[in-house]
């Protein structure tokens, strides 16, 4: 659709701003709260982000970075005409904050004053590797498309973790509602769009679900995964676009990082050499980083986006 703008919405944090591992820790109540995983920022992965959308979305409109007060990277450009920082306090009750739920927060961007009716919403560890245009997000007719990579688990697993119990809320609050059938597929974990008068829409459908995902600060077993709820709903209604298995994992990549400078080397090769539209880089390097193996992912990006973006100061 030529002339399109959809803005880009990043949700992200750096716990090692002063005050935020110590704010965690008085509300954490189990270790799994205190993942360094889903908070660290130790590759600047947002800052490639940045340069890779530059390089390959012409269709950016303005670019939100959702964070918490005061907390905004070193290295932004905070006078770039179309960057944007929302704080969660902007758009979040009171008392839901402080917020480490990830999903929760999912929950709520869509209200951000300003923010485009329609626009992508990025994890920080989310990259372009090439040309990537609106036709990936909606169909000619403007239908939004959603991509699959298997299907949602419906059985629970030994120790499994807050995130693998909230796909599973989903298929069976999808069951409730479509009946059991033959499964429900799962969104891949890569930019997706979301047109906020259906998460309204989604909202006021399943009140019990979003309820509770919103009133827990961290990840936990009772919760949804409120994009994955919402893409798989909208294929199920016949709103939006199916994208199959083979076609996603043909465009997507992810790469999940391990403290293992060998293994991270050879994933990270084998993800440039499928040239991918989409890369994510997932943290799994553990409580303890080994230096080498962040090394390797550290050259592997400043090769694929060696060029500083306008984002950056």
């Amino acid at each position: 659709m030529t002339g399109t703008k959809y803005d880009i919405l990043y949700t992200w944090v750096d716990d090692s701003f002063p005050g935020f591992r110590e704010e965690r820790a008085q509300y954490a109540t189990n270790p799994d709260d205190l993942n360094p995983e889903r908070t660290r920022d130790n590759l600047d992965l947002l800052k490639y982000s940045l340069r890779s959308i530059e390089r390959h979305a012409p269709w950016r409109g303005k670019v939100w970075i959702v964070t918490c007060r005061p907390q905004v990277p070193a290295w932004l450009n905070t006078e770039h005409p179309d960057v944007r920082i929302a704080y969660l306090d902007e758009f979040m009750p009171a008392e839901e904050l402080p917020c480490f739920n990830a999903f929760a927060i999912e929950s709520y961007v869509h209200r951000i004053p300003g923010l485009s009716d329609r626009y992508v919403h990025f994890n920080d560890d989310m990259l372009l590797m090439r040309k990537v245009g609106t036709e990936h997000f909606t169909t000619a007719e403007g239908r939004l498309k959603y991509y699959f990579d298997r299907l949602l688990p419906a059985e629970p697993k030994p120790d499994m973790a807050p995130q693998g119990s909230g796909q599973r809320n989903v298929w069976h609050t999808l069951e409730r509602t479509f009946g059991r059938g033959g499964g429900y597929p799962r969104q891949a974990h890569q930019p997706r769009i979301i047109d906020k008068s259906d998460m309204v829409r989604l909202v006021s459908t399943y009140p019990e679900e979003f309820t509770r995902t919103r009133a827990a600060r961290f990840r936990a077993h009772d919760t949804i995964l409120p994009h994955k709820l919402l893409a798989a709903h909208l294929v199920q209604e016949g709103r939006a676009e199916f994208v199959g298995f083979r076609r996603t994992k043909r465009l997507m990549r992810m790469v999940r990082l391990f403290n293992s400078a060998p293994r991270n080397r050879l994933r990270l090769f084998w993800a440039w050499m499928r040239h991918p539209h989409f890369l994510c880089l997932n943290d799994d390097f553990g409580p303890l980083i080994n230096e080498r193996a962040e090394s390797v992912a550290s050259r592997f990006l400043n090769f694929l986006l060696p060029e500083p973006s306008g984002y950056e100061i």
